[in-house]
């Protein structure tokens, strides 16, 4: 569960605090805990931004789902999302500059097309440590279309959406850290093998689901080439979702949620957005 969301000098994910989105809202988001909450706005006003944000924060921009990863620590991407405070001698900060009032409940991330680790294809996942969920995705898109694709790999969102399977804990891909060892060596390319660890310390620290804490499933754009009745079929679903086992995030730009306003809550990101767009429909 995210309660509140707010960036104050925060250059981890470029473009989210310069955007029309938190610049329409003074830099500080609230969500709700009683309707699923949709982001809606323009093209280019930071709702990818903001998903791409929390699925780093919620650790599911690799994995799709809440995970403990060693990228996170040693990845040349993760470099943007650490920082010391001044010196090599002081602790290591992670994304600095975004503050959430949350319970760290893990989460499941959907964005069409998001192969496992985060890789351009699936050949490149498998060939890294994703092998397994590569060839699990693989299965599920091979010799569909696009709107198939799509379909098929929300088949595990929907079973959320209807209160199945929901993360209850942190999962562990190719993490090596402390008591959590796989067996295997420690990791030494990127950097000194001190700094890793107490960057892993800093991740297994913060990432502990409070009592009762509430999953939270994220979604950037779900409906991208779904049939009409696929789309409808899936925003009914997110629209029924029983709010006390599960907090809804959705960055869209369908008008099913537009048209069924009081179904949701809605995060314009340019103000008046959803009144202009109702008036050109009329």
């Amino acid at each position: 569960m995210l309660t509140e969301l707010r960036v104050n000098d925060f250059t981890a994910i470029p473009y989210l605090e310069a955007s029309t989105l938190m610049r329409t809202h003074g830099k500080e988001l609230t969500f709700s805990r009683a309707q699923p909450n949709v982001v809606v706005g323009p093209n280019g006003s930071g709702k990818s931004a903001l998903l791409n944000t929390l699925a780093v924060r919620f650790l599911t921009y690799f994995s799709s789902q809440s995970t403990l990863d060693r990228r996170y620590v040693l990845d040349v991407d993760a470099r943007a999302w650490w920082t010391r405070k001044v010196s090599r001698h002081d602790k290591y900060v992670w994304l600095k500059g975004l503050i959430c009032k949350t319970d760290n409940a893990p989460a499941l991330y959907y964005r069409p097309g998001h192969v496992p680790g985060n890789e351009p294809t699936i050949a490149d996942a498998m060939m890294s440590v994703y092998w397994e969920p590569a060839q699990e995705y693989a299965k599920l898109v091979d010799r569909k279309s696009s709107g198939e694709q799509n379909q098929a790999v929300l088949g595990k969102l929907l079973e959320a959406l209807e209160g199945k399977n929901l993360p209850d804990e942190y999962a562990q891909m190719n993490w090596e850290f402390g008591a959590e060892s796989t067996g295997a060596s420690a990791p030494h390319a990127f950097g000194e093998i001190a700094d890793l660890y107490e960057k892993a310390e800093v991740l297994k620290a913060l990432y502990r689901p409070a009592a009762n804490a509430v999953s939270l499933i994220l979604m950037d754009e779900p409906e991208q080439s779904l049939d009409t009745m696929a789309e409808a079929q899936l925003w009914s679903c997110i629209s029924k979702v029983d709010c006390q086992k599960m907090q809804i995030i959705v960055a869209t730009h369908s008008l099913y949620p537009l048209l069924h306003k009081n179904k949701f809550h809605i995060i314009e990101s340019q103000n008046g957005y959803v009144k202009d767009v109702l008036e050109l429909m009329a």
